[in-house]
């Protein structure tokens, strides 16, 4: 009896709920954390932010979950900057550690068992370009 109960919570979308430890290894506040069910086109509302080098710890129903994690602004040259997201799927079936960090700058603790490392990388596609202040014209 004990077992079919078990079954029926199961299917009944009783997955057991675990906690996700979030850290921010980089030199920029992260400003939208999401969490949520893998491929979903919906990714809910944001969990949050996470200033520089922060953490938080967020409650998730367990299975193949992603995370995703967007940044503010990266100024990449004179009149250029981007905002960088990093993202990673988890198969959530324990307590995990999620740190996120920046291209070419992965910190040690992501060697070790239970966490995750998620990096953000440069978007090779379309950083924004900023038009430079206008020039009032000399008078000659």
């Amino acid at each position: 009896m004990r077992a079919l109960l078990a079954l029926a919570l199961t299917a009944c979308g009783g997955a057991r709920v675990y906690q996700v430890h979030l850290v921010n290894e980089t030199e920029r506040p992260i400003e939208e954390l999401y969490i949520y069910k893998l491929g979903a086109a919906d990714h809910g509302k944001s969990r949050g932010t996470l200033a520089p080098h922060g953490e938080t710890r967020v409650d998730v129903r367990g299975g193949n979950v992603e995370v995703l994690a967007v940044s503010a602004k990266v100024q990449i040259g004179d009149h250029t900057r981007e905002r960088r997201s990093a993202t990673g799927a988890i198969e959530l079936k324990h307590p995990v550690d999620v740190v996120f960090y920046d291209e070419g700058k992965r910190p040690p603790i992501v060697a070790r068992p239970d966490v995750i490392g998620v990096e953000f990388v440069p978007d090779k596609t379309s950083p924004v370009q900023e038009s430079a202040p206008s020039q009032p014209n000399p008078i000659e």
